[in-house]
């Protein structure tokens, strides 16, 4: 059994109520759903973290934010309004992934105006120039708050010494080549 607290109806003398309070839930299907329908009020308790692995409790607070940022509010009527499956905000990033950076890099990317993220070289890996909307990608913080909307316009391969002091990592030598993948910013939260 998953606990949790959401907002949820139930039967009163005056007929159907939504409250906000501890309930359960058999399957993790069917926390998920909860959380889809109550994203505002939806959390889970120190307490109850134990009913939960270490990745679902990262995938609940992941999605959690995403319905946040998308605009989804909790459900308050047994009829649920068909505009709840028609937020024109989803459609924006429909071809977006979503990424995390820790804090260190994506605070260096906002304070330096850097425009440009660093991934470690693999062997076959091809020089690419992106078609516009082609590579988006939603950029969040380590907490899962969305920071950056950037579009992928270019890659390069560097040493890492050509960048190090604009973008430092602690785990590239100086010599080894790295992926440098340029973008712009679309939007900023």
């Amino acid at each position: 059994m998953l606990v949790f607290k959401a907002k949820y109806q139930t039967i009163t003398k005056e007929g159907p109520k939504f409250v906000v309070g501890k309930t359960h839930s058999h399957s993790f299907e069917g926390v998920v759903a909860a959380l889809y329908d109550s994203p505002e009020s939806f959390s889970i308790s120190k307490e109850e973290n134990e009913f939960y692995s270490n990745q679902e409790l990262k995938y609940l607070r992941k999605l959690q934010k995403y319905l946040l940022f998308i605009g989804l509010k909790d459900i308050e009527t047994s009829e649920v309004p068909s505009s709840r499956y028609n937020n024109s905000t989803p459609e924006k990033y429909k071809n977006a992934y979503i990424g995390t950076l820790n804090n260190t890099i994506l605070n260096n990317i906002l304070k330096n105006n850097l425009n440009f993220i660093v991934f470690n070289y693999y062997d076959n890996f091809q020089e690419t120039t992106y078609k516009p909307k082609e590579y988006q990608e939603l950029i969040t913080d380590e907490d899962f708050n969305f920071k950056l909307f950037i579009e992928y316009t270019h890659d390069e391969v560097k040493t890492y010494q050509e960048i190090k002091n604009l973008y430092p990592k602690n785990n590239i030598a100086n010599n080894d080549e790295v992926i440098v993948r340029y973008f712009n910013i679309i939007e900023k939260y």
